[in-house]
């Protein structure tokens, strides 16, 4: 949770972890719930897509590179365009 780690606050509460942070691209606020035993198995080594099945891509997203799914989501159209990755 590179982006989480450093540019976000938390919180607790009985959903688990609330890590809150502006997006690195449209700067809203930008929320992500963790299941306690989820954020446990990601800090025990488990690779985050595995440790964290119950939170969205999405929102793995935005822990990892503090891009909002909107923002990850237009990448990703961008990327994909019409085939052409100059």
């Amino acid at each position: 949770m590179l982006y989480a780690d450093s540019f976000c606050s938390y919180t607790e509460d009985k959903r688990g972890y609330i890590y809150k942070g502006p997006c690195r691209q449209c700067k809203k606020e930008t929320r992500a719930i963790i299941p306690p035993p989820e954020l446990y198995a990601y800090r025990q080594g488990t690779r985050l897509q595995h440790a964290m099945p119950s939170v969205s891509d999405g929102d793995r997203e935005f822990l990892l590179t503090g891009n909002c799914s909107i923002c990850w989501q237009k990448m990703l159209d961008e990327e994909e365009g019409d085939g052409n990755f100059e």
